[in-house]
């Protein structure tokens, strides 16, 4: 049984890790696939140029790192106190004359009766002898070395989450520089918020809405949108009045490789019209199969009559020629410029 315990355990992290290597060439052919496909790149807006995300996990990861460390310090700490102590102590031959939850009384050949700590005292029967180690006010059994289990399950409690938080802050860190430090692919796409807040993108010829490339969560720079210092009264009104969700399909330019935990930044309109940039709060993904955007009412409108307005912007060129032949299924539906995100969608695993 322990052989077969420990062949599942290697293998375990064996077949994660193959898992992860598919998923990262994946992705690196989505990237490649994108960027081929757009043929055209353009600096991020100004107003989008700072991202912060990943700043709150990388914090709290690094706090998390810091405690693990201090547990497991701790616990390296007890086992080498307890050895020195054991190094200089004095063993004594002593019969067991009685056990309670978490210790066992002894009386030494001298006479002495001695209560000591014991993690098992169920080990050591009533009558029995036992070795006890004694350096000054300082004793344990011999048979019961000092246990660091405490600390390392505090360690693995704080190290593991903290970790992977840290990991994750970082890589969205290094994502959100990658974007910023050169001019990102662009293309023409179609996006719509739902009634849950998520945002959903479609290839820039379908109108219709029928197929969903890529989902994710978005927030806006309102400096962007002409809305400078909103005033106060706007605000209360607001307050008052419950905020209205326009569903309706709008014109849009990507910023970024269209892949799955990529970073994008969309050049869009807001509700009254004005021009807005937003940007992804979180990884971007693929939806679901046959998953949609949740709407409280069906479209009644055609996509194209629905368009919102869109003010002319400088990365909003004409979608190119796909670089090479595309064979795709859904030919009739993603023109040459944006079959990349379908590509993209098609690499996933």
């Amino acid at each position: 049984m322990a052989v077969v315990a420990n062949s599942c355990v290697l293998v375990a992290p064996a077949f994660g890790w193959a898992a992860a290597c598919a998923r990262v060439a994946a992705r690196c052919r989505q990237r490649g696939r994108a960027e081929r496909a757009a043929a055209v790149r353009h600096p991020l807006p100004q107003p989008a140029v700072r991202l912060r995300r990943g700043i709150i996990p990388v914090t709290a990861g690094l706090v998390l790192v810091g405690v693990a460390v201090f547990a497991a310090v701790k616990g390296l700490d007890g086992v080498r106190a307890d050895q020195h102590h054991a190094d200089r102590a004095a063993r004594i031959t002593a019969a067991v004359v009685g056990r309670g939850e978490e210790s066992v009384r002894v009386r030494t050949d001298d006479g002495r009766r001695l209560t000591v700590d014991a993690s098992s005292p169920e080990d050591h029967r009533v009558g029995g002898v036992v070795t006890v180690l004694e350096d000054g006010r300082w004793r344990r059994l011999a048979a019961e070395p000092y246990d660091a289990f405490g600390w390392q399950l505090f360690t693995l409690a704080a190290g593991l989450p903290g970790g992977s938080m840290l990991l994750t802050g970082l890589l969205a860190r290094r994502r959100a520089a990658a974007l910023r430090r050169a001019p990102a692919p662009i293309l023409r796409v179609l996006e719509r918020i739902d009634d849950d807040g998520w945002i959903w993108i479609y290839a820039g010829d379908d109108r219709a809405a029928r197929s969903p490339v890529l989902v994710g969560r978005f927030t806006a720079d309102r400096t962007y949108a002409g809305e400078p210092g909103a005033e106060q009264g706007d605000d209360e009104a607001d307050e008052e009045e419950p905020p209205v969700v326009d569903t309706r399909l709008r014109e849009a330019v990507m910023f970024g490789s269209p892949h799955e935990g990529g970073e994008l930044v969309l050049a869009t309109t807001g509700r009254d019209g004005r021009p807005v940039v937003i940007r992804t709060t979180g990884p971007v993904r693929l939806p679901r199969p046959g998953k949609g955007p949740a709407l409280a009412t069906p479209e009644t409108a055609t996509a194209s009559a629905a368009m919102g307005p869109q003010e002319p912007s400088a990365a909003a060129a004409s979608p190119r020629p796909c670089p090479r032949p595309c064979s795709c299924p859904r030919r009739n539906i993603l023109c040459a410029g944006d079959r990349a995100l379908w590509h993209a969608r098609a690499a996933s695993p």
